[in-house]
């Protein structure tokens, strides 16, 4: 059940949420788990299939992500951005991001969202949240943001840049997150 409603919440918040960047000059990783039931691989699969930009790596534990995510080649990426399958960003956070491509080696937080659910096959927005360093768009400009540590202790160890662009994120709301976060 938790499955489900997790890759419902991906395939009504997540990935529309990227695939409608306002730039399209992006790339997203996607690291699934290699214990994912096969009926799931083949519906991402099949999701993210017209998107060339999109990329499925499996990952087998934590250590092969870390692994794997720090092989993969960043020399030309300005910016790293967090996102949890059940969470959205803003159409506009790519574009948002450009303006801080001279802050290398800095993070940016993005601190305005909106709590969202889903109700069958509708997303169901509620009221705005306001948190400082949510691992929810979190930002590595020019460096991999996966390796930068725990999110809430960021500002210890990088320059944090806060923007309070209103509705950056979608924060996902339901009892599978696994915050649990309630919609109200």
């Amino acid at each position: 059940e938790r499955l489900w409603h997790k890759f419902n919440m991906f395939q009504h918040i997540t990935l529309p949420s990227i695939i409608r960047q306002d730039r399209k000059d992006w790339e997203w990783l996607i690291y699934t788990s290699g214990r994912m039931p096969t009926e799931y691989i083949s519906r991402l699969t099949r999701l993210i299939s017209e998107y060339s930009n999109i990329h499925l790596i499996e990952v087998d534990n934590f250590r092969d992500f870390f692994r794997k995510h720090a092989s993969y080649k960043y020399e030309q990426s300005f910016a790293t951005v967090r996102l949890d399958d059940d969470d959205g960003l803003s159409e506009c956070l790519v574009e948002r991001l450009q303006k801080y491509s001279g802050n290398v080696g800095k993070v940016v937080s993005f601190t305005e969202g909106k709590r969202v659910k889903v109700a069958g096959e509708r997303v169901v927005e509620g009221a705005a949240v306001s948190i400082q360093k949510i691992a929810l768009g979190m930002a590595g400009i020019g460096l991999p943001i996966y390796n930068c540590g725990r999110h809430r202790e960021i500002d210890t160890r990088y320059r944090v840049i806060y923007d309070g662009t209103p509705n950056m994120f979608l924060l996902g709301c339901s009892p599978f997150t696994d915050s649990q976060r309630r919609f109200d």
